[in-house]
């Protein structure tokens, strides 16, 4: 190989590294205004620490392979079946737009995914629908109502994303296995809360609908966010899947001997992330 050659090889690698670099820091940038603004929302309405992060973690959180971890999207918006995650926020408003201007009317937006149909009071504008600290300080109101209304933070949490009593634990169990991955969570209780899905009790007697069926896996299950140009030239953002084996298999560190007792009855089997 000429030296010309491999020279030229040289500079195209380290050239690709800083554009994976850059496109990583600022899926880290993006993503770390959802986990800013959470933390002193939580602080202020009296949710306990990481709660609402870990539920905007739950409707609109991606994996980032370079960093190897997942963030809460600011930009991102769902209709239905369709989810999208846009580059920025005026993309992100073009997007509402349009589909809008389809006829589509049931579209979730932002860090907390707030159905714009159902909560149509909740923000002036796109604008501030989708500013993160605007979205999530919604989210929260909501979330403390849904506390008062059903007298605790796992029945608020079930109740987030759909009234459906039958999605409601499942839900749970999603955002609980986010808030566990968050450090310093109450480990404990979010593991016993885990635990009480999987085997299927629930508070008061009974078992939980569909108690056990859920595994801990599929995390992030909206459009991950990739290392590298989010879009080519020419080309509309588009839903993608995380592949199996992208969200790192979450342990109680730390815990008590009784809590990693709990943690043998829900702990995620090797493989099998979808």
């Amino acid at each position: 190989m000429s030296q010309g050659l491999s020279a030229a090889l040289h500079l195209c690698a380290f050239c690709l590294c800083l554009l994976l670099a850059s496109a990583s820091a600022r899926a880290q940038g993006w993503g770390g205004a959802c986990l800013a603004a959470a933390g002193g929302i939580e602080r202020g309405r009296g949710i306990p620490d990481g709660l609402l992060y870990a539920v905007s973690l739950a409707e609109s959180g991606r994996w980032d392979p370079e960093a190897r971890r997942g963030f809460a999207w600011p930009w991102t918006v769902r209709a239905g079946a369709d989810a999208f995650v846009l580059d920025t926020k005026p993309e992100a408003i073009r997007t509402v737009r349009r589909l809008r201007a389809e006829g589509r009317r049931n579209i979730d937006v932002g860090c907390a995914q707030i159905n714009l149909m159902y909560h149509p009071d909740a923000f002036r504008d796109l604008e501030e629908a989708f500013d993160p600290a605007a979205n999530l300080a919604y989210a929260a109101g909501f979330l403390v109502r849904l506390k008062g209304e059903t007298g605790s933070w796992e029945d608020a949490v079930a109740r987030y994303h759909s009234a459906d009593p039958a999605r409601g634990p499942g839900y749970r169990e999603k955002v609980y296995r986010h808030w566990a991955s968050l450090e310093g969570a109450p480990t404990e209780t979010v593991l016993a809360s885990l635990a009480a899905s999987a085997t299927g009790a629930v508070p008061g007697g009974g078992r939980a609908p569909g108690a056990g069926a859920i595994a801990l896996q599929g995390l992030f299950t909206l459009p991950q966010i990739v290392a590298g140009p989010a879009r080519r030239a020419g080309q509309q953002s588009t839903p993608a899947r995380v592949p199996p084996g992208a969200i790192a298999i979450l342990r109680p560190s730390g815990a008590s001997a009784a809590a990693r007792g709990l943690w043998s009855v829900i702990r995620p089997k090797e493989g099998g992330q979808r």
